[in-house]
């Protein structure tokens, strides 16, 4: 792909990223508003060397993302699920991948919580975890005991926490069946060695 190919491509995944249930409950122009935000985020910011500095870039633009959102919408828990729906989606888009080189951040990307994930890892993990609220409700020292749940469960599993959500993204389930879907998903997305 051409480098235009490339950034429209990126423009066309921060279009899609951003919907009406991404937000929901949010005030009008919210999804317009993230959307524009997402679209001028800098991927190639996020390619560092070590989870520490990735997490680092991942809180900046959390912070600018949120900046960028109506009054009413400038919930730390909804930016922060935005970007991460957002870079989910970059890194799964192979041509954006590759041009951006962002496989080598893949084991590092957060899952994006709401609900219904949160109630997978819960469900999923072995550690006691703080009551789910709301997106809105959400932060950071609550979305970071998720994430490290998260992250237990991807080494024990073999894979990188981020493709957990295809598990727990409106899905309900139990302990045994988290279990076992769990297992069958190594097969599919076993991480590779970076």
């Amino acid at each position: 792909m051409t480098p235009n190919q490339v950034e429209k491509l990126r423009h066309r995944i921060a279009e899609l990223a951003v919907v009406g249930s991404t937000v929901r409950g949010s005030p009008t122009g919210t999804v317009k508003a993230a959307r524009r935000a997402l679209k001028a985020i800098r991927l190639d910011a996020f390619v560092v060397s070590s989870r520490a500095r990735f997490v680092q870039v991942l809180e900046r633009e959390t912070r600018q993302l949120r900046s960028m959102l109506p009054s009413g919408a400038r919930h730390w828990g909804i930016a922060r699920k935005i970007l991460n729906i957002f870079l989910r989606a970059c890194v799964y888009s192979r041509p954006i991948a590759e041009a951006y080189r962002l496989g080598r951040i893949e084991p590092w990307l957060e899952l994006p919580l709401d609900g219904q994930v949160a109630r997978g890892v819960r469900i999923c993990s072995t550690t006691q975890l703080p009551r789910w609220r709301t997106i809105k409700g959400l932060e950071p020292g609550d979305s970071e005991q998720y994430q490290r749940a998260a992250g237990r469960l991807a080494e024990e599993f073999r894979v990188c926490p981020i493709h957990f959500e295809a598990c727990w993204w409106r899905e309900p389930v139990t302990a045994c069946e988290c279990r076992r879907t769990l297992k069958g998903q190594t097969s599919v997305h076993r991480r590779s060695r970076l």
